[in-house]
């Protein structure tokens, strides 16, 4: 996905454990994976993240289910040894 601009650091900071290979080609902001940081994001991020939403699914709130899914993959990518 590319950006039109410099990415927030909002989003710099929730890339950056798992690809920092930010490149800029004109205007547009596009974070460049390799294969392997992609698996790996797929994996300890994404999957857990959805697993996330099945451990706590009757919060109301969007935020709150995201928040939760959010911290719920973070935690277990720690706990595997997937972050620092």
């Amino acid at each position: 996905m590319p950006w039109r601009r410099k990415p927030p650091e909002a989003v710099l900071r929730h890339y950056a454990p798992w690809c920092n290979e930010w490149v800029q080609k004109g205007s547009s902001w596009i974070l460049q994976w390799d294969m392997a940081s992609l698996r790996h994001y797929y994996l300890y991020h994404l999957l857990l993240h959805e697993v996330g939403h099945f451990n706590h699914p009757f919060h109301n709130s969007w935020k709150r289910r995201e928040d939760s899914a959010e911290d719920f993959a973070l935690t277990w990518a720690r706990r595997l040894g997937a972050l620092e």
